[in-house]
């Protein structure tokens, strides 16, 4: 019995593999300028005595070290990793989902597949590749613990993981279990200790930081020096960032928290009743936070596209169709909380989870105005896609029809996967 349970994640397995495998050999991918190729340039320039700071340490030196052993080029390690990680990272998001209580896995890995911000971060080799599947492990782990389901010891020990790994998805990850906490704070469903005990994890990640002369030294300096465009305003900067800190532990613990309790109550029944305004609401902010990401992006973002709106339209509409399965799924399992007067424990989950890699993504849009690189909303939405995809396979299952179900799944997959290969004869590399 056991072993009929596993053959649908055997079955997993094997298709991730062949498709990445499919996609660089028969693909060709990438076909355009990555950051695999980078790190292929980081790695040689490292190699050859250049002092380069370097953001995914663990990654990086994994890399070095079996390039050393089998003597091969460093872009052949990159291309080796990248497909055998594949495999390896789906066996995570179906641990992690299935720790998170979803009860069928493997068809939100599905629905997953039909979005290209999944599937451009899982084929590519670079420290971002395991740092966003292991941020959803974190979030799944700090999930439990704050709802005493589950241990600290086992989110501290894959926070620390990911502070060797990635310094993009530590922050990420560390910022987004903060926001958790202070939602179920202010709603009365965790506590002061747990805000111990998440900081004494935060800190203890925090140490592979602060080590003299360490993995990040160099890249911290980087950080400072080069990527914060602050133009001798890094005092100002400093003094705002400490007086939103301020600002957000005096909501948290001043005489507003049941006022805010009953706001964010009243939100939510709103969004359960399926309120007009209140999806108004949420439409304009997305449309405003995707619009302000458009002028932030250089010019150079949209070269792939050439001058043809319909190539860029193609290749979102996996993308689309994906964010309509959301949207269906999250309207049915708030109608369904409000048939049986309390949502379901996974629906509350996602919908928690999926606000607060939304506050993180909204705070990544605003520090792109202060910074070099000014894409970091959309490599936030890379790591929340996770939990949206739940509602979107509610939605799918939901489809009578299973040629029509299956279609929409393969076709949406099969865009995503072209947008992400980027052929030479369709894209303007």
């Amino acid at each position: 019995m056991r072993l009929v349970f596993l053959l649908p994640y055997c079955a997993l397995l094997a298709t991730g593999l062949v498709l990445a495998w499919m996609m660089r050999r028969v693909g060709g991918y990438p076909n355009c300028p990555s950051d695999e190729h980078n790190w292929t340039l980081i790695a040689d320039q490292v190699s050859n005595g250049v002092q380069w700071p370097v953001s995914g340490p663990l990654h990086f030196g994994l890399v070095q070290t079996l390039a050393g052993i089998g003597g091969w080029e460093f872009g052949q390690v990159l291309v080796m990793m990248g497909i055998v990680s594949v495999p390896i990272l789906l066996g995570i998001i179906a641990i992690a989902y299935t720790r998170l209580g979803v009860g069928k896995p493997i068809n939100v890995v599905v629905v997953l597949a039909c979005s290209s911000y999944f599937l451009a971060p899982l084929i590519e080799s670079r420290p971002q590749q395991w740092g966003q599947v292991l941020v959803l492990l974190g979030l799944v782990l700090s999930w439990r613990a704050m709802n005493r389901l589950g241990s600290w010891w086992h989110f501290a020990v894959v926070l620390l993981v990911v502070a060797s790994l990635h310094i993009l998805s530590f922050a990420v990850l560390v910022t987004c279990t903060l926001v958790v906490w202070a939602i179920l704070y202010l709603l009365y469903q965790t506590s002061l200790s747990d805000g111990f005990k998440l900081s004494a994890c935060i800190l203890l990640g925090l140490l592979v930081f602060v080590i003299p002369g360490g993995p990040y030294t160099s890249m911290l300096e980087d950080l400072w020096h080069n990527h914060l465009q602050l133009s001798g305003q890094r005092g100002a900067f400093l003094v705002l960032l400490l007086t939103s800190f301020t600002i957000c532990l005096t909501l948290l613990l001043g005489p507003w928290r049941r006022s805010i309790k009953t706001w964010l109550t009243f939100a939510w029944l709103a969004m359960c009743r399926q309120s007009p305004w209140i999806w108004l609401c949420f439409l304009l902010v997305a449309f405003g936070a995707l619009l302000m990401q458009t002028f932030l992006l250089p010019s150079e973002a949209w070269l792939p596209y050439g001058h043809f709106s319909s190539i860029f339209w193609f290749s979102q509409s996996g993308n689309l169709l994906f964010m309509a399965l959301g949207a269906t799924g999250f309207s049915i399992s708030a109608r369904d909380a409000l048939h049986h007067g309390k949502p379901d424990p996974l629906a509350r989950a996602c919908v928690i989870l999926t606000l607060a890699v939304c506050a993180v993504a909204l705070l990544a849009l605003l520090l792109s105005f202060w910074m070099r690189d000014n894409n970091w909303m959309l490599r936030v939405i890379n790591y929340g896609i996770f939990f949206p995809a739940v509602f979107a396979s509610l939605a799918l299952q939901r489809i009578r029809s299973t040629a029509i179900r299956w279609g929409l799944c393969l076709l949406a997959i099969s865009i995503s996967t072209v947008s992400v290969i980027r052929p030479p004869g369709l894209y303007y590399c």
